[in-house]
């Protein structure tokens, strides 16, 4: 990656040595700093970009995602450069995309999927109701079991966005309210755009897998892996297709041995390890689970208590 953006933080070098005033240049470095934790290059980039165009919107835009906790800023440099943004609102409306960013990113929070998340999310709604945003707060609704929130969320995301991944998910929270009538429709919907995109793919299979129509789910997992055998997601959601009843163990082992070898942190992988394994080796899968899985996750909850009530069984039979 650092060899990369070197030759990357070049060219821009040379087309800004061709004209100084190349704004998208120094916006470019701004990512490259942020991609390598150059902080210092991130910090001159934003001020020759300033220079230029005190007000322009991209620059603040790629300097506030510089700032996400998960490249090393804060909430604090976050709020600070929303409040910078909004002294030049008069020049571009557009800045109000910025002022948004503290309160909608995902990586500034540690989501529980509590209602406290969604008020949250809510305030930077009504700053700037970005589809993504939206989309973000329905899948935080369902993760707090919130399905007719989340109804409301996936719809105005799809209004703007146009994107079979928002049906499919609209068609998952219809199918936990028990309108499995209005589901099917919202997939018919999805099937008219002829999706191709794996993501959009993996989010209409798990729907259907909803639904029961698990023949039809199981072909689009297939359809994801053909394309990509590694593609993490797939994996996991065909390998737990196959070990829901009937158990087609010979089908979702080898599913598992790919999954595990290729992403050995990845906790669902090691619970669905564990099913129908030797005590001893079932005993290891379920630890390594509870060491990998986020205990704060809403949807993991039943699983952990699952597993640890299993570990406890084990571990009575052991001694």
């Amino acid at each position: 990656m650092e060899e990369l953006a070197n030759k990357a933080y070049a060219d821009f070098q040379s087309a800004l040595a061709i004209n100084p005033r190349l704004i998208w240049a120094f916006s470019e470095q701004i990512r490259i700093g942020r991609m390598v934790g150059d902080h210092e290059l991130v910090e001159q980039s934003v001020k020759a970009a300033l220079a230029i165009d005190p007000a322009d919107d991209r620059t603040y835009l790629d300097w506030i995602m510089a700032s996400e906790p998960r490249w090393g800023g804060s909430r604090q440099q976050m709020l600070a450069i929303a409040h910078a943004a909004e002294q030049h609102l008069g020049e571009n409306p557009l800045l109000v995309l910025v002022l948004e960013k503290p309160f909608s990113d995902p990586a500034t929070f540690t989501y529980n999927y509590s209602p406290a998340s969604l008020e949250t999310l809510d305030r930077a709604l009504l700053i700037a109701p970005s589809p993504f945003d939206l989309k973000f707060a329905g899948n935080t609704a369902m993760a707090g079991h919130l399905p007719e929130k989340a109804i409301w969320y996936f719809s105005e995301s799809y209004r703007f966005l146009n994107s079979s991944e928002t049906l499919s998910e609209r068609a998952s929270a219809l199918i936990a309210l028990g309108r499995t009538d209005l589901a099917k429709q919202s997939l018919g919907d999805v099937t008219k755009l002829k999706v191709q995109d794996s993501n959009e793919l993996r989010s209409l299979a798990d729907a259907l897998w909803r639904l029961d129509r698990l023949g039809d789910a199981e072909k689009l997992y297939i359809t994801i892996l053909e394309r990509n055998p590694l593609d993490q997601g797939a994996l996991v959601s065909l390998s737990q297709l196959y070990l829901n009843k009937p158990i087609q163990l010979d089908k979702a082992k080898p599913l598992l041995a790919r999954l595990l070898e290729h992403y050995p942190n990845n906790a669902r992988g090691w619970l669905l390890s564990s099913i129908d394994k030797p005590d001893a080796e079932c005993h290891a899968a379920l630890r390594k689970y509870l060491e990998l899985v986020d205990p704060n996750d809403s949807y993991e909850q039943p699983s952990i208590a699952m597993a640890k009530k299993r570990l406890a069984e084990l571990e009575r039979v052991s001694h």
